[in-house]
């Protein structure tokens, strides 16, 4: 993904805002920021983020997808999850429940597509978290063989890796 390329999703539009509940808070554009080659939230102020921007190439069933996060020690004056996602159009191809309070970790998992998606599908990451934390989507890359003929251009929001 483009790390400048996120931006807010449009009210309505998360399909997993019932996870959410009625305790959203939504984090504005000053909660979230490019970081490195990647997003970072922070929930300072908020506890929901719905950030979404479009496929530059075509995506197929069954290509290799690669997803990296991490975050910060989390906290949390109660025992709960947080819950990060991703979304390419209505389809959720990944997600995580992650214990709050909890030490800082990261995640690197390589999955399957469960689906096709022509170049302009919305990819949505969803974040719902409970106390003030930081979390980082640091990639979300379809892994190309060397071989391949698949452009490869700085500018392919899925970052073709060899």
């Amino acid at each position: 993904m483009q790390a400048e390329g996120w931006q807010p999703a449009p009210a309505g539009t998360d399909p997993l805002a019932g996870d959410v509940g009625n305790d959203a808070i939504v984090c504005g554009e000053q909660d979230w920021h490019a970081e490195l080659d990647g997003l970072e939230v922070q929930t300072t102020r908020c506890n929901y983020a719905t950030v979404r921007q479009p496929l530059l190439l075509d995506l197929k069933k069954g290509a290799r997808l690669r997803v990296r996060v991490w975050w910060q020690a989390l906290v949390s004056p109660a025992p709960v999850q947080g819950h990060m996602a991703l979304l390419v159009g209505e389809h959720q191809v990944w997600e995580e429940h992650i214990k709050i309070p909890g030490p800082a970790d990261t995640r690197e998992v390589e999955l399957s597509s469960p689906l096709a998606a022509k170049a302009g599908t919305l990819v949505t990451f969803h974040l719902h978290n409970h106390g003030s934390n930081t979390w980082n989507l640091n990639g979300f890359a379809l892994q190309v063989p060397a071989e391949s003929s698949l452009p490869q251009t700085p500018a392919a929001n899925t970052q073709t890796e060899e």
